[in-house]
């Protein structure tokens, strides 16, 4: 998300709920109605991201998920520029391969997929650390293999996964790797199609709203709403603020703020 958009987005409706509960006779209430008029109150930010927010906070509320009614909009189309459909294909292979040493995958095969992927320039500075580490901690391993739950996203945004559903499930790690283990560059690359920026951004949408009600619970020292996997839910995050941010900021350093 644009940092400028972010900031006037978040002192403008901060300001809001304040007087809101200053001059509403039931605080909550009050602030529940000025809500309502979020719209109302950015008339001029783009369309598509307004209505993309709206339908965003239905599916949310439909599965008994918090809503956040002031977090902002993100990008809208105009202001998107997706990485091509080869970078978004090295990104979920060089994720997947890192994913699969975490599980257990040999060495041997691990340094034959980067090569058979051309991955020794697309694999971040981490993750190079990672692969060519031989004496990689159980720790460090536990915390690489949940790249899974990236490359399915990725995976998804390239169309080589049907469908994504809330973050709650882990996605199956034989299934997800058979894209890549089970065929080669050029094939991988021929059958790769990558979705359109308004499919990507109702994703990016959606899951920068469920990592808000996940976070907000987690500080409040309650359970996950409605099943709602953080880990997942972090995971996928990076994948879509990646596709968002690419062009200005590195793998490695991917913000995962809600």
């Amino acid at each position: 998300m644009k940092l400028g958009l972010v900031v006037a987005v978040v002192l403008a409706a901060t300001l809001l709920l304040f007087f809101a509960f200053r001059s509403s006779p039931s605080g909550a209430k009050g602030i529940a109605s000025e809500a309502q008029k979020f719209e109302e109150r950015f008339p001029n930010l783009p369309k598509d991201a307004l209505d993309r927010r709206s339908r965003s906070n239905a599916v949310m509320r439909s599965q008994a998920v918090p809503v956040n009614d002031w977090l902002p909009v993100i990008e809208a189309e105009n202001d998107l520029l997706l990485p091509s459909t080869e970078q978004v294909a090295m990104r979920a292979a060089a994720t997947l391969v890192v994913a699969l040493k975490a599980h257990g995958m040999p060495q041997e095969k691990v340094d034959k997929l980067v090569r058979e992927y051309r991955l020794t320039n697309q694999l971040s500075p981490n993750e190079m650390q990672f692969i060519r580490n031989l004496n990689a901690t159980d720790n460090e391993r536990e915390i690489q293999v949940w790249r899974y739950e990236v490359a399915n996203a990725l995976m998804w945004s390239l169309g080589f996964v049907d469908h994504l559903d809330g973050p709650r499930e882990l996605v199956d790690p034989k299934k997800i790797a058979s894209i890549i283990v089970d065929s080669n560059y050029e094939q991988f690359l021929a059958k790769a199609r990558l979705r359109s920026k308004s499919e990507i951004l109702d994703q990016a949408d959606l899951i920068y709203r469920y990592r808000w009600a996940l976070v907000d619970a987690r500080l409040k020292g309650l359970e996950a709403p409605s099943g709602l996997s953080d880990d997942v839910a972090m995971e996928r995050h990076q994948a879509f603020n990646w596709l968002i941010e690419h062009a200005e900021i590195g793998w490695d350093d991917i913000s995962l703020d809600t």
